[in-house]
């Protein structure tokens, strides 16, 4: 299983999205990219940037996306925002885990876990608070978390 995760920072806004990928194919991770990208659109947001490691390489992705420059990062290249969200997740992943009854996890139970915690995360505010009270969910897909 593959993952891909996309961080949306815009004025100091984090809007967090965990996709899973059969393949590292060029199609279908641009595939993935365009259903971001179009989700983003809707909500009024103008994606300039997009910061990934070097399996995005391709000049397909960049062929595909002309007007977002996309930021290719060397393995083991230190990019804080991109890790910071990557370790609050597994951090929350771990903390759900640490009491359940069970030794091992499928990859069904993991892509899940993954998922909620992203969904969780993305219902409450940042810290910053540049959107006043309005968690990044909210923004990006009318979700409220008193709902």
């Amino acid at each position: 299983m593959e993952s891909l995760s996309l961080l949306l920072k815009q004025k100091k806004s984090i809007f967090l999205t965990a996709n899973r990928l059969e393949s590292r194919s060029a199609l279908l991770i641009i595939k993935t990219i365009n259903q971001i990208y179009q989700k983003y659109k809707v909500h009024g947001f103008n994606l300039t940037n997009i910061h990934a490691d070097s399996e995005f390489g391709h000049k397909a992705i960049e062929a595909e996306f002309p007007n977002i420059a996309l930021h290719i990062h060397a393995k083991g290249e230190h990019v804080s925002f991109i890790e910071n969200g990557i370790k609050t997740i597994k951090e929350r992943s771990h903390e759900i885990c640490h009491d359940a009854p069970y030794k091992r996890y499928s990859s069904l139970m993991t892509q899940s876990l993954v998922e909620g915690v992203v969904d969780l995360l993305n219902l409450f505010p940042s810290k910053n608070k540049i959107s006043g009270q309005m968690p990044p969910a909210m923004i990006m897909e009318g979700k409220n978390r008193f709902e």
